[in-house]
């Protein structure tokens, strides 16, 4: 009977183990690409038009919106790559960090894109569990 609890036990563990971060990478990417394709619906309709928009309703097409992001993305890492583009970028930035709450929200998360995506060590060695702030209560560390 133990053995029986035990392989049950080890078994369900494992099934979660898989299934829960499958299952919360599918939840969030559901999240992002519902929530980008709604805002992207005016974009989209004014570029294939009211037919276009209601064969679209009719054939709806999940990602098309996160497809269109995609792509703009893209053209603007195009554009920002090239001399004239790098000088257009440096003078939004200097607009940017003339208005006061937008320099704050601004540069403090281009410091953030810029630590994480120059980084080229780990910035963390591994994960802990730490006993805090009592005894039967954890909390996850990062050792550095």
């Amino acid at each position: 009977m133990q053995v029986v609890r035990g392989t049950i036990k080890k078994n369900m563990i494992a099934g979660l183990l898989v299934t829960v971060p499958v299952a919360f990478t599918y939840i969030i990417l559901e999240f992002v690409i519902t929530r980008v394709d709604g805002l992207m619906v005016p974009i989209v309709s004014k570029i294939i038009g009211e037919k276009g928009m209601e064969i679209f309703k009719a054939y709806s097409v999940p990602g098309m919106g996160f497809l269109l992001l995609v792509l703009f993305i893209f053209f603007i890492g195009l554009i920002a790559t090239n001399f004239f583009g790098k000088k257009m970028f440096e003078v939004g930035e200097l607009v940017l960090h003339k208005i006061p709450l937008v320099r704050v929200i601004y540069t403090t998360i281009k410091k953030v894109v810029d630590v994480i995506s120059q980084s080229q060590t780990p910035t963390f060695e591994k994960m802990v569990l730490v006993t805090y702030p009592r005894s039967p209560l954890k909390t996850i560390g990062i050792v550095a």
